[in-house]
């Protein structure tokens, strides 16, 4: 749980540097 946590926190933080990214990052997640 922790490793698979550590992912997504590092998939959103990659997105946050392309916000074209960022929204297919977030739909893919179920954020937005």
């Amino acid at each position: 749980m922790t490793a698979k946590k550590t992912i997504v926190v590092q998939q959103v933080a990659s997105a946050a540097r392309r916000p074209a990214i960022q929204t297919a990052t977030l739909k893919g997640l179920g954020l937005n």
